[in-house]
């Protein structure tokens, strides 16, 4: 008897959609301001969002970001019913559609516009190389990536090469997220007292504090 097959997720989508993308030199990242996918080859900029069903909060959530990238797509299970006509609407949207068989490569059902006005710096900017692989794309545990995760990294680096370095000259030393200095400090330090700093412990010496990894 022939097995029943299994339903993928929205992980095992993603996972397909980006070693289809990847097997074509995209360069893909996971998880970016809300975007399940951004892949980016040269100069183009692709965002594609993964989902289990199509359905038109799917595809004004697509529209909603069509500024941010060259092209947008939605990638989904095959679709049975209504298909010409949510084709259609994709095509008049300008938003590509990729449908991801369970056992088979992902094909272009749609293709999008290409938007050659888009306004793709403010996305780049965020782009980092941790986001290839930190969190897998239509996870629903919501984990991304963020810019005060990056500056923990950061910051656990740098007391991994010199320990009993002080706050004040270790946020000076690195690139921190917050407006200025004197703020990253203030945060830091709060953050090093409730112990969601990751690998590191402080030491306090009169208005100092003394910072070593775990």
């Amino acid at each position: 008897m022939r097995e029943p097959r299994k339903k993928i997720s929205e992980v095992d989508l993603a996972a397909k959609v980006i070693a289809w993308l990847e097997a074509d030199s995209w360069d893909v990242y996971q998880e970016v301001d809300g975007i399940d996918i951004v892949a980016v080859r040269g100069s183009l900029l692709w965002i594609v969002e993964c989902k289990l069903i199509l359905n038109f909060h799917v595809l004004e959530q697509a529209m909603y970001r069509r500024a941010q990238a060259h092209c947008i797509w939605v990638a989904t299970p095959p679709r049975r019913q209504s298909r010409q006509v949510v084709k259609k609407f994709c095509s008049y949207a300008g938003i590509g559609w990729i449908v991801v068989p369970d056992r088979r490569d992902p094909r272009v059902y749609s293709r999008p516009e290409f938007n050659r006005r888009a306004m793709t710096d403010r996305l780049r900017r965020l782009l980092r190389p941790e986001q290839k692989t930190y969190a897998a794309a239509g996870s629903p545990t919501g984990r991304a990536w963020t810019p005060y995760k990056e500056t923990c990294n950061l910051l656990l680096c740098l007391v991994k090469t010199d320990p009993g370095i002080t706050l004040r000259k270790a946020m000076s030393k690195i690139k921190h997220h917050y407006r200025n200095e004197s703020s990253a400090r203030r945060t830091m330090a709060d953050r090093l007292e409730t112990g969601i700093v990751p690998g590191i412990k402080f030491e306090r010496k009169g208005r100092e504090i003394f910072l070593y990894p775990i």
